[in-house]
């Protein structure tokens, strides 16, 4: 009996399944689905006149004999709200007294005015939230009539006893019958979708390719389109976009996209999801260039502009479909369109969509619904009826910006779809009002007080100002989008080129120079620019700057230098002129090139550029570029400027494989000190920056020996080069006793980091580095193949003695990469010791330039004044005891003080380990810097009562983001310099910068164990047992930084990433 009704139910089922596919494929309908909607319109309509019919209760019949008539029972009614019973007629009482210009007679007190004005305000906000248009447009429209399936907001419905049976039958037909179906045919077009598109993705014929993927397409929406009962009716079929251009299409749910695709195939740009839209998404990029994005962030936003722009270029490219108001809809307004897809310059061909909400409401709600939900919703529905018509292509006109533009097509939209246009951003769905729109409300109104009461005794001239002028003379509609455009940065002038841009810039450059004939450290060049509105006839302003004439120059005449390019053997102190003849293969060698006499170096500097090495034929390899930088370090290190004269790289000395003579040559550019210009090179932030140019500039803090004398700054480690020997100073001890602990091995170098005796990222790699290079000095290898695991296991070692420390294993990488090239044990041996060593060196290098870089940064926080003095803070220790040189933060610090301007560093104590209470405190009282130590909860209130100017922080790690991982506490102390407006910065080497991590959350974070934070000293001051968590480091966001402080430059976080 059961397979008799299996054979009777299937077969026809199945039949009425693959008519139904073959007949969506070609896009063919049997009119089936028309009929079923225009039966359930007819019935909706006869249950809407049964429940009206019904809804008042018979009366009952009247007793003769009674001499009174009972009333008849009331009649049960919607509520007013939800009918729109109670509406407001918009006054205009607070708007046009905000806007107003007039004046009074006689000024009234400002107590009666404010009184007055109270009752405006409060009857403006009681009308705001009757009629909300912003918040309305984020809920399901509300159906006139009860369609048997979507529940209303109506806070009574009378439903007979006729509908309710109605309701049950259309119900079990809905789940019964038509879910079974839909969900067959969901799966039928996923599956073709997916598996196809994963087989046309491997055609390598691209039109082959393209032909196949639009058929697929069309084929897949059109069944996941009848999977929902679908009926969509195309208008205008004229206008669709053929081949490139952008289609812009007012957005109601994420089934948008199908319902369009059933009539054309479009390429998408959209948000990432997750779940099932995501496995779509997928599905989808492997046989068309699609582009998805991460919305948070924002350097993929610039990637996505440029891919956009790529895109529509291409005319083999398909059109791409993009839905401009950032948000869902519910289909009864079009809001305000984003600009960034106006801005490409391409044709945009508009889309009016409007959905039918008797069967079902199509709006995704996705606050309250995921996606999966809402597809289930959809399917349980009765059908979903569509109207799209397909507008006339439409381009910028001349002198329109994107926002005109955007605002323009959406009105064409709006008004083809029967939609309200609204110029509110449908990002207010989720973001709160914008502070900025809130104080201009307030100017306005203070601007009021100001003209009509006594609140102060101000002119005129000086209680008004552009802005408020303007927000007066604008319409409301205007003004409302205006606020809706500000960004919290903007200032008056920005505002202002808002509400108008049309009128004309004048910029210029003004430089403050401070010598009569050379341009010195004090200069200051600032770009001057002046705009001036279209309704400005007159320029009334005048702005004029007086020309410089400078004092005579000396006369006397200064000859040209004369320039010498040398190699000599490494460690030869001789001064020979001569180049040694014969060297051999991997010998230390060192190039120099040097210009004129020390008289020249006031005058003159040079840059070295365009070098190349030749075996005197056609044979050529460059070995230092046109920007005067290292081509390949293995060839030759980066140049080092001793004196704006006089350069020097290190290299091993190679040749060319066929010949044993080698060429060098090379470019000199000479040029006076006031006509340099910034270089490129990335290992020089300035052409003439140096140690001795740095020493010539007048005021600069460093004295002669500031970065060779050790003895004017403590130090870390001691490490004898010729006798291998390394020493490091154990920091736990420090203040109270100085003890060097001796590193013979990597286990030492590893004990000493794991144990914290040494620490800063830049000094744990030194130390890390020249542990192996001990080791490996007295041993011996048998083969290339046992030095290399050795090597990598010692390196793999020690990077786990501070996971957190990019420096150590950028050190470790460098090291690996260089015993991994071609040569027997002794070559790789050698060409490790040699690289090691250049870690060491490079290091002194990058935290010269670290410290310039970092003083430039802090003096031009204040205009050069003579009893002009900062005050700083730092927390944990970034000096000498952190590097192999003078320090990261506390050496701009030092720095600083050489040139008297401290006026008071206050340290964080840096719990739990006191880095700040032992060493810095150490490192500021060894060079005489005025000092106070603080604790870490003391951070705050030193802001506000002490006026700090500036925050100094280290880094273990920087990530590429600008999301900078630090000592505990960093974070707290951004988060505070935010609120008081102090700069922050994080002042860093280069190799602190970690390639591989995207963001601060790519970044492990080492937790160390309980007893540091519960001891100090040895002493416990809690109990063993207490429960503790003790993170090392904490993550500070690229936001709350003003700028990163490198090596290469001082960047904003945002440019950190271009500087690389």
């Amino acid at each position: 009996m059961v397979a008799w009704l299996l054979l009777m139910v299937f077969p026809p089922v199945t039949l009425t399944l693959l008519l139904v596919v073959v007949v969506a494929s070609f896009g063919g309908t049997l009119g089936v689905r028309e009929m079923f909607v225009e039966m359930l319109l007819r019935l909706f309509e006869w249950g809407s006149k049964t429940s009206r019919n019904d809804e008042y209760e018979e009366l009952p019949q009247e007793d003769p004999s009674s001499t009174s008539r009972s009333p008849p029972r009331v009649k049960k009614r919607h509520s007013s709200g939800d009918l729109g019973i109670i509406h407001r007629e918009k006054s205009e009482i607070i708007d046009s007294k905000l806007h107003s210009t007039d004046e009074p007679p006689q000024r009234s007190t400002t107590v009666s005015v404010v009184v007055d004005d109270s009752i405006d305000f409060i009857t403006a906000g009681i009308e705001a939230i009757i009629e909300d248009q912003v918040t309305s447009r984020f809920r399901a429209e509300q159906i006139p009539s009860w369609n048997l399936l979507t529940r209303t907001r109506f806070s009574f419905q009378y439903i007979s006893w006729k509908l309710s049976l109605l309701w049950v039958g259309g119900f079990l037909f809905r789940y019964l019958m038509l879910v079974p179906i839909r969900i067959v045919l969901f799966i039928l077009g996923m599956a073709t979708m997916c598996g196809v598109c994963y087989l046309v993705g491997h055609i390598p014929n691209v039109k082959v390719k393209k032909f196949l993927n639009r058929h697929v397409m069309l084929i897949s929406m059109r069944i996941f389109s009848r999977s929902f009962s679908s009926i969509i009716r195309f208008h205008d079929r004229e206008n669709r976009a053929k081949k490139g251009g952008i289609c812009v299409a007012n957005h109601t749910s994420p089934i948008d996209v199908m319902v369009l695709s059933c009539d054309n195939c479009y390429a998408m740009i959209g948000q990432r999801q997750g779940g099932i839209l995501g496995f779509i998404q997928n599905s989808l990029s492997r046989a068309e260039s699609h582009i998805w994005f991460e919305r948070s962030e924002a350097a993929d936003r610039r990637k996505v502009t440029q891919r956009l722009r790529e895109h529509v270029e291409d005319e083999n490219k398909l059109p791409i479909i993009i839905f401009p108001e950032g948000t869902c809809i519910n289909n009864t307004s079009v809001m305000m369109f984003k600009k960034g897809s106006f801005e490409i310059g391409s044709t945009i061909y508009p889309i009016a969509m409007k959905y039918d909400s008797r069967l079902t409401d199509a709006f995704w709600n996705s606050s309250e619904q995921s996606y999966g939900e809402y597809l289930w919703r959809m399917m349980t529905s009765w059908a979903i009826i569509c109207d799209v018509w397909y507008l006339p292509p439409m381009t910028r006109e001349p002198g329109e910006d994107a926002i005109a533009f955007a605002r323009r097509v959406k009105r064409a939209i709006a008004k083809k779809g029967g939609l309200v246009d609204l110029e509110w951003d449908g990002a207010l769905k989720r973001e709160r009002v914008s502070s900025k729109l809130i104080e201009l409300q307030q100017k306005l109104y203070y601007d009021r007080l100001a003209r009509t009461t006594t609140i102060n005794n101000l002119t005129d001239e000086e209680t008004r100002t552009d802005v408020l002028d303007i927000m007066q003379s604008i319409s409301e509609e205007d003004r409302n989008t205006l606020m809706k455009e500000i960004d919290e940065t903007d200032d008056d002038a920005a505002i202002i080129r808002k509400i108008n841009p049309r009128g004309m810039i004048m910029s210029g450059v003004m430089i403050v120079a401070h010598h009569s004939t050379l341009l010195t450290y004090r200069d200051r060049a600032y770009r001057v620019e002046c705009y001036y509105r279209e309704d400005n006839n007159v320029v009334q302003t005048e702005m004029r700057v007086n020309s410089h004439t400078p004092s005579p120059l000396a006369s006397e005449p200064i000859p040209l230098p004369s320039c010498q390019y040398k190699v000599e053997m490494a460690g030869n102190s001789s001064s020979h002129d001569v180049s040694p003849a014969i060297v051999t293969i991997g010998d230390s060698v060192v190039h120099v090139w040097t210009c004129g006499e020390p008289v020249h170096t006031h005058i003159y500097c040079m840059q070295v550029h365009s070098c190349v090495a030749d075996d005197g034929g056609r044979e050529k390899v460059t070995v230092v570029d046109a920007d005067g930088c290292s081509s390949d370090s293995e060839l030759l290190s980066a140049l080092t400027y001793s004196t704006p004269l006089r350069a020097f790289a290190r290299s091993r000395v190679f040749k060319f494989a066929d010949k044993s003579d080698i060429n060098f040559a090379c470019q000199i550019r000479l040029m006076m000190k006031q006509d340099a210009v910034n270089s490129t090179c990335p290992f020089l932030n300035h052409i003439c920056i140096s140690k001795t140019d740095m020493e010539s500039v007048p005021g600069y803090p460093m004295p002669d020996d500031f970065m060779t004398n050790t003895e004017n700054r403590l130090s870390a480690f001691r490490f004898d080069e010729r006798a291998n020997e390394l020493f490091v100073l154990d920091q736990l001890l420090l203040p109270h006793r100085i003890e060097f602990i001796p590193v013979k091995n990597t286990k030492d170098a590893f004990t000493v980091i794991r144990n914290m005796q040494v620490r800063g990222a830049p000094l744990i790699a030194v130390v890390g580095a020249l542990g192996l290079l001990v080791e490996i000095s007295d041993l011996e290898f048998k083969s290339p193949d046992e030095f290399v695991q050795f090597v990598d296991s010692k390196v793999q070692y020690l990077l786990e003695s501070r996971p957190t420390a990019i420096n150590l294993r950028n050190a470790m990488e460098q090291i690996l990469n260089t015993a991994e090239i071609e040569g027997d044990a002794e070559f790789k041996k050698e060409s490790v010791i040699y690289a090691i060593l250049k870690i060491y060196h490079d290091e002194k290098d990058e935290n010269r330039r670290l410290i310039w870089n970092g003083y430039q940064e802090i003096i031009n926080l204040k205009p050069p004044e003579p009893e002009s003095k900062f005050v700083l803070m730092t927390i944990c220790n970034t000096g000498s005891l952190a590097t192999s040189s003078w320090g990261t933060a506390l050496g701009v610090i030092c720095a600083l003080h050489q040139a008297d301007l401290v006026e008071m560093v206050y340290a964080l104590e840096t719990r739990p380990y006191y880095q700040g209470m032992r060493l810095t405190a150490t490192e500021l009282r060894h060079s005489n810097i005025p000092f106070k130590i603080i604790t870490d909860s003391m951070a705050a209130w030193t802001m506000k009562t002490h006026k700090v100017d500036a925050i100094l922080v280290g880094a273990d790690q920087v990530a590429l983001n600008g999301d900078t991982a630090n000592k505990i506490g960093t974070y707290m102390l951004a988060v505070l310099a935010k609120h008081h407006r102090v700069p922050f910065y994080p002042v860093v080497p280069t190799t602190s910068i970690n390639l591989s991590r995207q963001t601060g959350d790519d970044i492990p974070i080492e937790e160390r164990p309980a007893s540091e934070m519960l001891s100090v000293n040895g002493v416990f001051i809690g109990t063993k047992d207490t429960p503790v968590w003790n993170p090392a480091f904490d993550v500070t966001p690229a936001n709350l930084i003003t700028k990163i402080i490198t090596d290469r430059g001082c960047f904003p976080p945002t440019e950190l990433k271009k500087s690389l």
